[in-house]
């Protein structure tokens, strides 16, 4: 292949991201500029045409979601995180105190004008309990802080519904009709599409009521903190361990996916009897563009059975990584998951690890914010009041092969 164009391509596919069309094109290409006839002039074009298109595409999206925060803060008169912050406290204190039957102390008297100046600035129908900048921050930062989640096709402030038409594989090149008046035959369906359907998912959380004597910009840090994290964590659970049931709202993750399936062979019924054959033969089930930007998804105590594969004189399967923290599995970055099954949970039909493109899931959260309530009913006798966080989320799996799960056998 022409070094130029090799260059270009690892550009433009680190460029394009999760961008699965045109990463197919992209793959199309490279074909295309491996032939010992390349045409490199309009190759070169057509990758230009594709950087174009990504380039448009990301603006669009990009000033989709502008336009969504702006309407959205434009009902919501604070717009700076620490002032948010400190009526979410406000707002906090002020639940803690009426469910308790409490008086506020003295020195936050003055809480209560700030809260009924700032309600009646809001916009009718508005209010969900927590500031308009706040609620955007929680869903802005779970891609940040989860090493799982910025991998996956992460959505955020998407409709409750909606389905998108995508590539799943290329069509089949046909050889030449019999005569002029024979039907041309059809090519392998290489277009698919995949839908969510929004749910409510929500955790109660308790709070001591000796936070009331908390300043607010302390009080309303802590209830956020709380709410991000935790409901960042249960997103990954559910992505790990979703089964498919109502305790899931019907979503399956990863540990349940049937699509794609490497099985290890007959009598490999334990976690521990993997082999680097074993793990070549599950990449070589995912399509040259889950390959691309291809991880593999594990407990750390199942990467330690990788690092002792017995691999001498040989190039090792676990390395340490040049460029990033962590190791890499054959040359391809290790992502490790507490939630993943340890050894501990080695059985027969289990499944243990992944490989592939994770955004070939879909994580979807609604744009309808994360909604906060109290009860003082819940951990009365601790001297706690419990805070309600919902919103509302879908897990999909996309109907191509980027993704591989590797399970034992059932006997």
């Amino acid at each position: 292949m022409d070094p130029e164009i090799k260059k270009a391509i690892e550009a433009l596919r680190e460029q394009l991201g999760k961008n699965a069309e045109g990463l197919a094109r992209v793959d199309e290409l490279q074909t295309a500029a491996e032939a010992r006839d390349a045409d490199v002039k309009t190759i070169r074009e057509e990758l230009d045409k594709v950087k174009e298109v990504a380039e448009e595409r990301e603006k669009a999206l990009e000033e989709m979601k502008r336009e969504m925060r702006v309407v959205a803060l434009e009902k919501d008169p604070l717009r700076e995180r620490r002032a948010a912050l400190e009526m979410m406290g406000m707002i906090g204190r002020e639940m803690l105190a009426r469910d308790l039957g409490l008086m506020i102390p003295e020195r936050y008297k003055g809480e209560a004008e700030k809260l009924r100046e700032y309600r009646a600035t809001l916009a009718e129908g508005t209010g969900t309990g927590i500031p308009t900048i706040l609620s955007q921050e929680i869903l802005d930062t779970l891609e940040e802080v989860s090493d799982i989640l910025q991998l996956t096709d992460l959505q955020v402030g998407v409709p409750t519904k909606g389905t998108i038409v995508t590539w799943t594989g290329r069509p089949t090149l046909q050889a030449k009709r019999a005569s002029t008046d024979t039907d041309m035959t059809e090519s392998d369906p290489t277009m698919g599409s995949y839908t969510w359907d929004t749910e409510e998912a929500y955790f109660f959380f308790p709070v001591d009521n000796w936070l009331l004597e908390l300043s607010p910009l302390a009080l309303g840090t802590r209830i956020m903190t709380s709410m991000r994290d935790w409901y960042l964590a249960g997103l990954v659970n559910w992505f790990i361990n979703a089964d498919g049931t109502s305790s899931y709202n019907s979503d399956t993750g990863v540990l349940n996916d049937t699509q794609n399936v490497y099985t290890l062979p007959a009598g490999k019924t334990g976690f521990g009897d993997i082999t680097k054959t074993d793990l070549d033969k599950a990449k070589a089930k995912v399509l040259k563009r889950g390959r691309a930007r291809g991880r593999w998804l594990m407990h750390m105590t199942v990467l330690g059975v990788l690092e002792d594969l017995n691999r001498e004189g040989k190039v090792k399967v676990v390395r340490e990584a040049k460029k990033q923290e962590g190791e890499t599995v054959l040359y391809q970055p290790a992502v490790l998951d507490e939630d993943m099954p340890d050894l501990d949970a080695s059985a027969k039909s289990s499944a243990f690890m992944g490989y592939g493109d994770l955004a070939a899931w879909l994580v979807a959260i609604a744009g309808t914010g994360i909604q906060v309530a109290t009860s003082k009913e819940y951990f009365f006798n601790r001297n706690q009041t419990c805070f309600r966080a919902m919103g509302h989320i879908d897990i999909v799996r996309k109907p191509i092969n980027t993704w591989v799960l590797l399970k034992t056998p059932a006997a």
